[in-house]
This record gives C-alpha cells, sequence and structure tokens, in this order.
C-alpha cells in the first residue's frame, strides 16, 4: 500500500457557503476568493448556481385573495 498523506475533506456550512459566494460577486474575482479559503474556483461556480436555484428561506410568496362567494 501506498503511505501517500491522506487530506480530509472539508465541510462547509451553508451560511460558510452563502458567505463565501456572497464575497465573490462583491470582489468580482473568483479565483482570488476561492485561493483565500482554499478550494477550487469551480466549487464557487457549483455553490452560486445552488443558491440560485434554491428559493431563499422566509421568502414570501405573492397570493391572490378571492371574494367570498357567499352561500
Amino acid at each position: 500500500m501506498d503511505d501517500a498523506t491522506y487530506v480530509r475533506r472539508r465541510r462547509w456550512s451553508p451560511q460558510e457557503k452563502r458567505a463565501v459566494v456572497t464575497e465573490s460577486l462583491g470582489s468580482g474575482n473568483v479565483i482570488a476568493t476561492a485561493k483565500r479559503h482554499g478550494i477550487q474556483a469551480q466549487q464557487i461556480y457549483r455553490w452560486r448556481e445552488r443558491l440560485e436555484a434554491r428559493p431563499a428561506c422566509g421568502a414570501f410568496l405573492a397570493v391572490a385573495v378571492a371574494s367570498d362567494p357567499g352561500p
């Protein structure tokens, strides 16, 4: 067996992912943001796609209230 060292995968909470994505959007430089956090730029792009596809927590939806037709 090989004596290669094993690097444990980092687990990111949803809040951490959102913070990294927000940072990358604010700075406009995904590569620099990725390097700062020790991840691949592609990972940030994947997180962006997932966050954009998911509705925001606590978001309100438009509803129309129908009048009561009565008995």
